[in-house]
């Protein structure tokens, strides 16, 4: 005599869809208060990881010029960062950890930083902070 798979009760099969309903509603929560707080992180399918660690979000800076310092964990193609400051690109950088920027206007500024190839295309590690310059 073969075997018989038991049969899934309809409050098993409820109970699941129950569960896999929650875990993408906290998936989606959490990426939405990452976006609230300005901070953003990337990680690409080749396992390279990107973090701004200085300022932080929200942070309010005294004076013209803030030092940027991010993490970069290089996987695959990844070469070198661009940063950004409002959209803008602020300047390429290939060695080092660390940038200044010189002379942020006053109020709300966004800086990102982002990954690139040699080639300067653009990878998905991407990390971005929102500060205040008074």
């Amino acid at each position: 005599m073969g075997s018989r798979l038991p049969l899934r009760s309809p409050v098993m099969v409820t109970g699941w869809i129950s569960m896999m309903k929650q875990a993408v509603f906290l998936l989606g929560f959490g990426f939405w208060i990452m976006g609230l707080f300005g901070i953003t992180g990337a990680l690409a399918s080749n396992g390279s990881v990107l973090t701004i660690e200085s300022p932080k979000p929200g942070q309010v800076i005294q004076g013209p010029d803030v030092v940027v310092k991010w993490k970069l964990v290089k996987e695959g193609r990844v070469d070198h960062v661009h940063v950004y400051l409002n959209g803008e690109l602020y300047k390429p950088v290939k060695s080092g950890d660390s940038l200044v920027i010189k002379d942020l206007e006053k109020g709300n500024n966004e800086i990102t930083v982002q990954a690139s190839t040699s080639d300067h295309e653009l990878l998905a590690p991407k990390a971005t902070v929102k500060i205040k310059v008074e």
